[in-house]
């Protein structure tokens, strides 16, 4: 890496790090902003079996002969051991996980940035942070929020929800609205390039993990039965949950005129899932809840006219491209908008899509102008609060070993007697530590 530059280090710390996800948040942002600025970038924990030891340039660490509750604690021991040349420790989600990273790296000396991308699904009660009637959860994010010094959340709706929350004071001081943007960059990797919508074939599309509770594609196969697709087909493209297959042949033997129509093609390379996009005029999503789904932004990017449950991106994306929101959730509401477009000649399926160049919706655009990552990559110091300081200074090193081990236990499922258990013996390493302390 380029000595006398800043470094951003992205510490995941709900899983590891696989190819897809560098087209993601995960890959995107470091990559970015190390082109933009510039700076050296790491991706931790990277697993697949690919032999990649860069992205972009991006360096991508690795861990051999390691797992579960191992791995997640040589995870922490790097952001521990790297703090001091780490610039910006780059954090997913408000957890546990993301706690103990932000706590290592102070410990061990970092004196940059903590920046945490909160991934946050808007709550259709109007209420985000729906755990804070519940007291030690809501102790547990109070602890967490003097720790960042940004935080972004990734939808307008969540954003204004957050005004309801025990986050309300820092909006716009520390937290920021930031959408998920798309790489132009991997288009041109792969030789794509974007055809008019006046150019687009009859196909709809839909993008996610087949068969997950989440996307709910039982709603999707049941508008398509209802639907007359004319000359029409559909792609459901991702890959598909095992125990879905025997709803997909039992949606193919009771809609046998529907099996050249309508077409599952499992996972596919970036190559031909951008091609679909390319070609297809309409996106559709079904899902019962979102954050803020990337495949909403590619949609959006490659000119697709968008029609979706009520979810997190949904309205964001719509605002660019063209769409209609599904408020009901209902089979016959998304029925009776696809017969209608069904009926539009070319010409007005045309002007449902706004053709323009979407540049502010890509990466690029975003990470150069959001006031949140100014504010992160400019030469400032950190500003540490007294309240800050002082959780610095009472978490000693064996407090933060067994809180990391109740941590990555809670997350690979042990059971709760052995979560009782080792919460037992950090209640005793504590008082231990507070009797030494004493003499």
């Amino acid at each position: 890496m380029a000595k006398n530059r800043k470094t951003i280090l992205l510490s995941f710390g709900i899983g590891s790090v696989s190819k897809i996800h560098l087209y993601k948040e995960l890959g995107e942002i470091p990559y970015w902003i190390s082109k933009l600025y510039p700076n050296n970038a790491i991706i931790d924990d990277y697993v697949d079996s690919d032999n990649l030891s860069n992205f972009r340039g991006v360096y991508l660490h690795r861990y051999t002969n390691c797992s579960g509750l191992i791995k997640e604690l040589r995870k922490i021991l790097y952001v521990f051991q790297t703090a001091k040349d780490i610039d910006i420790l780059y954090l997913i989600h408000i957890s546990p996980q993301s706690f103990i990273r932000a706590l290592a790296y102070r410990w061990g000396g970092g004196k940059g940035k903590i920046y945490l991308k909160m991934d946050a699904e808007a709550s259709p009660t109007g209420k985000l942070m729906r755990w804070e009637n519940i007291l030690l959860i809501k102790i547990f994010y109070l602890l967490l929020k003097p720790l960042p010094d940004i935080f972004t959340i990734e939808t307008k709706r969540a954003y204004s929800q957050m005004y309801t929350s025990c986050y309300k004071n820092i909006l716009g001081i520390k937290l920021f609205q930031m959408p998920n943007g798309f790489d132009e960059e991997s288009l041109s990797e792969i030789g794509i390039t974007r055809i008019p919508v006046s150019q687009k074939e009859k196909i709809i599309l839909t993008v996610g993990r087949i068969g997950t509770h989440q996307k709910n594609t039982e709603l999707l196969l049941d508008i398509l039965k209802s639907t007359n697709l004319r000359d029409w087909k559909v792609y459901i493209v991702g890959p598909i949950e095992s125990k879905f297959n025997d709803i997909i042949d039992m949606f193919y033997s009771q809609n046998p005129h529907l099996k050249v129509s309508v077409i599952f093609t499992g996972m596919i390379s970036q190559e031909e899932k951008y091609s679909l996009y390319n070609r297809a005029r309409i996106f559709i999503l079904t899902s019962r809840h979102e954050g803020f789904a990337f495949s909403f932004v590619e949609a959006a990017y490659m000119k697709n006219y968008i029609i979706s449950t009520n979810v997190g991106g949904a309205a964001d994306t719509i605002n660019v491209t063209g769409g209609k929101i599904i408020t009901s959730s209902k089979k016959d509401d998304f029925v009776s908008h696809l017969n209608n477009l069904f009926l539009l000649s070319d010409e007005k399926l045309n002007e449902l899509v706004i053709d323009d160049d979407r540049s502010a919706i890509t990466w690029e655009w975003i990470l150069q102008n959001n006031d949140g990552i100014k504010k992160l990559i400019d030469n400032k110091k950190p500003e540490k609060s007294h309240i800050t300081q002082v959780f610095y200074n009472i978490i000693t090193p064996i407090s933060l070993l067994f809180l990391a081990i109740v941590t990555s236990l809670i997350y690979i499922g042990y059971n709760k007697l052995h979560l009782y258990s080792l919460l037992l013996s950090l209640t005793t390493t504590i008082k231990k530590e507070k009797n030494s302390e004493n003499f």
